[in-house]
């Protein structure tokens, strides 16, 4: 009896220490200190956190355009454009900027179906912007994947949906 009073002792003492451990590093794992700070200004968020895009570096010589659609602080904005001017890489950098530079914020983006929804939402937002950018990849609280939400670790949360709730 006294040696199962020691090893019950000994066990309870060892699985408390593993236990705190555990909790240790989970709550390192979910806290906001480990996070960058981030600008909120569209275009000096891009320079620290986001220069390089599809492995080249980010300038506005070729679409001198875009810094003024970046500039405009006006909450609703129409772009209308043919293929490959980048509305993708804007979008994701508003997304992306408004949820990393300031805690608790949701955002959300609107398409006109599922495959559109699935495809921005894996490819050009989880992919190429949180995955692949060492600086971003800090901040989803779990691994990416869900499509329809994207929870970071600053208790923002980023929501893609379509227009008929799919």
């Amino acid at each position: 009896m006294v040696l199962a009073d020691r090893w019950s002792k000994s066990h309870q003492r060892l699985a408390s220490k593993e236990l705190a451990g555990i909790k240790k590093a989970i709550k390192e794992k979910n806290s906001t200190k480990s996070l960058p700070v981030l600008p909120k200004n569209y275009l000096e968020w891009i320079s620290k956190a986001r220069p390089i895009v599809d492995g080249k570096p980010r300038d506005f010589v070729a679409t001198p355009f875009w810094v003024d659609i970046y500039n405009d602080t006006f909450s609703f904005k129409m772009i209308v454009g043919g293929r490959q001017i980048y509305k993708s890489t804007y979008i994701t950098d508003v997304l992306a900027c408004e949820a990393t530079s300031a805690p608790g914020v949701q955002v959300c983006y609107v398409t006109f179906d599922q495959p559109s929804q699935n495809s921005f939402s894996k490819q050009r937002l989880q992919i190429e912007t949180f995955s692949q950018n060492s600086l971003l990849s800090k901040f989803p609280r779990s691994k990416l994947g869900n499509i329809s939400e994207m929870s970071l670790r600053n208790s923002s949360t980023i929501y893609c949906t379509t227009d008929n709730n799919e």
